[in-house]
């Protein structure tokens, strides 16, 4: 948060990939704790707006939270809105 707060986005990029590489060794791939950081780095491209990035770390997030906590659950949903905020973001893009 502090890196993000101070504009410093390449450095919370690598702490964030940092984190998530570490997770995934420690906790495996379908974890709460590699969602959690998927999310933040998903959120971190959506803010950079680099919606490459943005897009495969929800359809990873989507795939993690369905298959380890189920389609209604509220991680899913929290994936979803991800899914949608990127899809507003792109949408305003286009109309400039």
């Amino acid at each position: 948060d502090y890196y993000l707060k101070n504009g410093q986005f390449n450095d919370a990029e690598n702490l964030l990939e940092r984190n998530l590489f570490l997770r995934e060794k420690r906790f495996g791939m379908q974890s709460k704790e590699v969602l959690a950081t998927t999310n933040q780095l998903a959120k971190l491209n959506l803010i950079k707006g680099d919606f490459t990035v943005s897009d495969k770390l929800i359809r990873k997030s989507l795939d993690i939270s369905a298959k380890t906590f189920g389609d209604s659950s509220i991680r899913y949903t929290e994936s979803i809105r991800l899914q949608i905020e990127q899809l507003k973001k792109v949408g305003e893009i286009a109309k400039a």
